[in-house]
């Protein structure tokens, strides 16, 4: 028999005992403790707030936090924090300049819940508050989020809604406009997203180019390469809204991809809130397709119209956008737009680059054991939705401790993968567009095998590669298809753009010469002889009526069918008087490229 005793072992009645033994409580006995516990809570802090209330006048608390600086305006805000009664606790950003007069800073505190005991002690407090803002903790904010340096000469810095990603030692205190939704955002870690999104999209190289193309995104601007894009243009239900879904997750979420159903201008504040990093809009079909030209030049050409955000409401220079658009829709770039009638330009097809997906190219090419596109298409949404944002965190991490020297080489490494693609081409008409269109892919290349070699996505080296090579055939194949224009064409595309700006009253009398127009207008008709003739801002000819055509082939067809009227020495500009009282700081000559009317009718 065992001999050790066990602690359930029932005690005898007579039995003396040297433990003292609690008194178990009931269950009545600890709730009146508890409600007593609390009551004493209470009281004392109801006197903590007494206190408070005879040297402030407010019941609660009321101290400065942070000032808030906006590093593009120097715009300066106080951040008050307040506790108040029953809890209540905010934080509002308050305009220095506000204190000067502190019974409105007052008032606006008490419409949000503060409770004053006493007016005259709580704007002395006030006062003290704003002389005390230098001890408070410096923020400086930031309207558009991307790469930016909070001075001069100091480290790059990338800034998110979600972190100011700094080199290792940095401690600028840096916060994105929290009205900006850049489309970045994070949930679960990397190894959760590789093994519900990542895994999927190996040997799937549609959905390799776009994670990578997101990644190219990031580092853009430190590239020195122009903004480009890519739309995956192909038949409904065959996985290219998926395909956006999953480039998305590199950085955020799935409501980050938009739609192309909004005006030129919204897109454009849209794109102001995605700088430095990709633009996803779904179904180009839904858009207007002159809003969508109008868009894909302006935004990729970084040179947008809108000035006024009526996000942050500020007014903001956006010419140096920096950013890439990924995209989809049934019908490529060109067939949508001669689908509204609008005039396709080589410029947008350039910046837009457009790669066919089909059966033969399809979206999903390896279904990794799923039963069809659609069950596999289902499994990589729900992935996207529930794991996104860990690659660009940590690819974001990354790259902002990479030495200068080490993006000074991207361009280097660019034209070596540039050079290999083009191997594929060898001679065509308009080389230009091949070589523009290889460095782009490039890019995405470059940035794809960069996040294998570090380990951040569980592809093996050399996938990104291929996957760009396929997808830069298809592009190269469905481009090849177009034909370049011939000189006519040209001349014909040229005086369609001519009758369209005369129509929109581009053209005025030259009477109506004067400062008012110049560089402005397209340019006047004035009669010379007995002939109506353009007479046509040089700026204009070249960047409106000649834009995407070539220079010297335009002016040899005009020569051709004797519409252009040369100036001396056969310039193709021609020096035109101007009346004294018409003269603009004394100018008695321009330059203009003169047409005949008549031509414009022909």
């Amino acid at each position: 028999m065992s001999t050790e005793k066990s602690s359930r072992r029932p005690r005898r009645c007579d039995a003396k005992s040297t433990v003292s033994i609690k008194p178990r409580r009931t269950s009545g006995q600890y709730k009146k403790e508890v409600l007593l516990k609390q009551k004493s809570e209470s009281i004392s802090s109801m006197r903590a707030g007494l206190e408070a209330d005879e040297e402030t006048g407010i019941a609660g608390a009321v101290k400065l936090v942070e000032t808030v600086q906006d590093i593009e305006t120097g715009t300066v805000r106080l951040g008050v924090l307040f506790h108040g009664v029953g809890g209540l606790s905010k934080t509002v950003y308050i305009k220095p300049s506000l204190f000067i007069n502190p019974m409105r800073v007052l008032e606006q505190l008490v419409d949000l819940g503060l409770v004053v005991r006493d007016r005259k002690k709580a704007l002395v407090h006030l006062k003290d508050l704003q002389d005390g803002s230098h001890l408070a903790r410096r923020v400086l904010q930031v309207s558009s989020p991307g790469w930016l340096r909070a001075a001069e000469n100091s480290p790059y810095l990338y800034l998110t809604s979600q972190a100011a990603y700094q080199m290792r030692g940095a401690k600028e205190e840096l916060v994105l406009d929290s009205r900006v939704r850049d489309g970045f955002s994070i949930s679960g870690s990397l190894s959760s997203w590789n093994k519900a999104v990542g895994k999927l999209c190996a040997e799937n190289p549609v959905l390799q180019f776009s994670v990578s193309l997101t990644l190219a995104s990031l580092i853009l601007r430190r590239s020195g390469i122009p903004n480009f894009g890519v739309l995956l243009n192909g038949l409904s239900k065959i996985g290219k809204t998926v395909a956006l879904q999953v480039a998305a997750s590199a950085i955020g979420g799935a409501e980050s991809v938009l739609s192309w159903n909004a005006t030129a201008n919204g897109l454009e504040e849209v794109a102001i809130s995605r700088q430095d990093a990709v633009l996803i809009l779904d179904e180009m079909g839904q858009g207007d397709p002159n809003q969508v030209g109008d868009s894909v030049y302006r935004i990729l050409n970084g040179r947008m119209k809108i000035r006024h955000s009526s996000t942050t409401d500020r007014v903001s220079d956006c010419s140096n956008f920096v950013g890439l658009i990924l995209s989809s829709g049934e019908r490529d770039l060109r067939t949508h737009l001669k689908k509204g009638n609008e005039e396709v330009m080589v410029g947008q097809l350039v910046r837009l680059l457009s790669i066919p997906v089909s059966e033969s190219f399809p979206v999903f090419s390896c279904l990794h054991g799923y039963s069809s596109v659609s069950e596999m298409g289902a499994a990589l949404a729900a992935g996207s939705r529930r794991f996104h944002g860990a690659l660009g965190d940590e690819y974001l991490k990354i790259l902002v401790n990479r030495s200068e020297s080490w993006y000074s080489d991207i361009p280097i490494k660019v034209q070596e993968i540039k050079n290999r693609l083009l191997e594929k081409v060898g001679q065509t008409p308009n080389r230009g567009v091949y070589e523009s269109a290889a460095q782009s892919f490039a890019l995405v290349e470059f940035a794809g095998e960069f996040a294998i070699r570090k380990g951040l996505v569980d592809w093996p080296r050399g996938a990104v590669t291929q996957a760009v090579n396929v997808c830069f055939t298809q592009w190269v194949l469905s481009n090849l298809s177009v034909v370049p224009l011939s000189k006519e064409e040209m001349v014909e595309k040229f005086f369609r753009r001519l009758r369209r700006s005369k129509e929109k009253g581009c053209f005025s009398p030259f009477a109506e010469y004067g400062r008012a127009n110049d560089g402005r207008a397209g340019g006047y008709l004035k009669l010379l002889g007995s002939e109506p003739h353009f007479l046509i801002y040089q700026d204009y000819f070249k960047e409106v009526l000649c834009r995407d055509l070539q220079l010297k082939v335009v002016l040899e067809g005009l020569r051709d069918s004797q519409c252009l009227v040369p100036g001396g020495h056969r310039t193709p500009t021609k020096q035109i008087h101007i009346p004294e009282e018409l003269q603009i700081d004394g100018k008695s000559k321009v330059g203009f490229f003169v047409l005949k009317a008549a031509c414009e009718r022909k």
